[in-house]
């Protein structure tokens, strides 16, 4: 018998590594590219870190932040695990910098590429597809490699040549759907296209709906206690559309459609906006109480101002600090009427640049709206132990203060009462 000659080519081919060819590398090989996933994690992880921080550093939306946090990194690992391929794909296309196209010449022992020569048996492990074969193995460096062989660039001999060449490590494949992704995107036509799209626009949307409240509370005077029952409906309103994609999930889920993002976006989007509504500090717990009108009749003189003959009190009786601690509001009208009464009386102090040079005579509470001064246009503070108003103390020592502010901008009195230690 004559003996084959391993240095002979058998044939040769040429093939190309590209988005398509990447993404049906993955599906087969995910392990050997999870490296890729920091590129995907990292970004993610340190926006919603600094989102979470001001939240909860500078805005003290303590819960707020850390619910944000864990349903935004619960979100981005979901989407990861239904849409890795197309992540590391697009990753691929960002970074990969090597020869997208290459040949190969086919031998008795071997395959040789990019100046490399690799012995089948040294395959550590290839798949055979409709269209492809995949081959890992190691490389000088000992790290492991994959690439594709293209059947279209083969004629049918040659196929079967090679599969008896690389038998041992042969993970066979065919007929199974290669590319989900662009099968997904070429082939959806008609209704079912229409509900993909569907699916597809209620599930941005239920995610959209995690920041909506948040939204409008930023763009809300939360000096004003009343607007916390308003807030609710807000909430309210934005869980129709997780709850609609839940239940969209769920119908489609049995029909065959892949929904799981539609359900899992759903039911935590729905949890997220019952959590953070039912915060003590969103519920409106530390406002809710309503008094009679008539407890700030005690106050009159020393506001020494004509105020309206009706508003609405609410008192907070849950803050330790303060013996007193009122929110009144009036109608438009009578607002008015008493904004323009406090800019004629020389004892309320307009802040100028959000800034006053009583700070010391303020307690420095969480709860005290005006320690945080922007919105607050008028101030009068009187010490009722000395009996007189925006003077700093000339001795060290315990005083009893009545801490009064309004807003032009929601027409919103404030009256504090407390007692403080104060030292130059």
């Amino acid at each position: 018998m004559k003996k084959k000659d391993s240095n002979k080519m058998l044939f040769k081919s040429t093939s190309e590594i590209n988005s398509e060819e990447f993404s049906k590398i993955v599906k087969y090989f995910k392990s050997d590219f999870d490296n890729l996933s920091k590129y995907y994690f990292i970004p993610h992880i340190i926006g919603i870190v600094v989102y979470s921080l001001l939240l909860i550093i500078i805005w003290k939306y303590y819960l707020f932040g850390m619910i944000t946090f864990v349903l935004y990194l619960l979100v981005v690992f979901i989407y990861y695990k239904l849409n890795y391929i197309k992540i590391y794909t697009s990753i691929f296309n960002k970074y990969y910098k090597g020869d997208k196209e290459f040949d190969l010449e086919y031998y008795n022992d071997c395959i040789k590429f990019h100046n490399k020569k690799l012995n089948y048996k040294d395959i550590i492990r290839s798949v055979e597809t409709d269209s492809d074969f995949f081959l890992k193995y190691k490389n000088n460096l000992d790290k492991y490699e994959i690439i594709n062989i293209k059947k279209n660039d083969l004629e049918l001999e040659e196929i079967s040549l090679f599969r008896d060449k690389i038998k041992d490590s042969l993970e066979n494949h065919l007929g199974e759907v290669e590319d989900p992704i662009v099968l997904t995107q070429h082939d959806l036509k008609g209704e079912t296209l229409k509900i993909h799209r569907l699916l597809m626009v209620v599930f941005i949307l239920s995610v959209i709906c995690m920041f909506v409240p948040y939204i409008v509370i930023l763009n809300t005077d939360l000096t004003n206690p009343g607007v916390y029952y308003n807030i609710k409906y807000i909430f309210i309103i934005s869980m129709i559309i997780p709850l609609l994609s839940l239940v969209l999930g769920i119908i489609y889920y049995k029909k065959g459609y892949k929904t799981l993002k539609n359900i899992i976006a759903g039911i935590c989007v729905i949890i997220y906006l019952i959590v953070v509504m039912n915060n003590a500090y969103i519920d409106n717990k530390e406002y809710k109480n309503y008094k009679d009108y008539s407890v700030i009749d005690e106050y009159k003189n020393i506001l020494d101002v004509s105020l309206p003959n009706e508003g609405t009190v609410f008192d907070s009786d849950l803050l330790n600090e303060f013996e007193t601690f009122y929110f009144i509001t009036y109608k438009k009208d009578d607002s008015l009427t008493l904004n323009n009464n406090i800019i004629e009386n020389d004892k309320w102090i307009k802040i100028e640049n959000d800034k006053t040079s009583f700070e010391k005579l303020i307690v420095k509470s969480e709860a005290n709206s005006l320690i945080s001064l922007p919105g607050i246009n008028y101030l009068l503070i009187y010490n009722m132990t000395t009996n007189e108003y925006n003077k700093l103390p000339s001795v060290d020592g315990e005083y009893e203060i009545v801490c009064s502010s309004f807003n032009e901008a929601n027409g919103i009195l404030q009256i504090q009462k407390y007692k403080i230690n104060y030292s130059k």
